[in-house]
């Protein structure tokens, strides 16, 4: 089975997982939550922003760090897509334009907005474009710029349905 050295590396894992894993955190925030009591030491999230936004609504201590792992981190992107049947597609492509506008990429990036990356190339904006995204003062938490050395693809969707009905039958829960 090609899953098989997943399922053996899970297993092995278990014993150090949090109530041996035998729950699961449903949400990104119960496990923000979990963090905050300590009941854990260690969270993870797809968006490395996420975690200084945290911070400042008091969701997480002023003590919390980013940090990304040496071997890689999976890597996510966001799309903005116009569907071929669309019945206003001219306005779909207006909200597409605004969305990857520099004043749209960086009011994205405010932390108490949604605190993620722009995904437009710096090289391409103009001198007042590229000033929108200068932040001087990085929060303490906030995961440094040129962190992330190797990024992993995600799975492709086609193995999602069996891993997850893998999953259930070995763990008993929806992951």
């Amino acid at each position: 089975m090609v899953l098989a050295p997943l399922w053996a590396f899970l297993d092995d894992l278990h014993p150090a997982l949090w109530r041996k894993g035998e729950q699961f955190v449903q949400t990104g925030a119960h496990m923000r939550r979990l963090v905050d009591d300590t009941e854990l030491s260690l969270a993870f999230t797809f968006s490395a922003p996420e975690v200084p936004a945290a911070v400042q609504r008091y969701d997480l201590p002023e003590s919390i760090r980013s940090y990304a792992m040496s071997d890689g981190s999976l890597s996510n992107t966001h799309f903005v897509a116009i569907p071929y049947n669309a019945s206003h597609p001219q306005a779909a492509q207006l909200v597409a334009n605004f969305l990857l506008s520099p004043e749209a990429q960086a009011k994205k990036q405010t932390p108490t907005i949604w605190g993620d990356k722009m995904v437009l190339v710096p090289s391409t904006l103009s001198p007042e474009q590229q000033a929108l995204f200068k932040d001087n003062k990085p929060h303490p938490s906030a995961l440094p710029f040129d962190s992330i050395k190797r990024t992993v693809s995600e799975p492709h969707p086609s193995w999602v349905d069996a891993i997850k009905q893998g999953w259930q039958a070995r763990y008993g829960v929806s992951p």
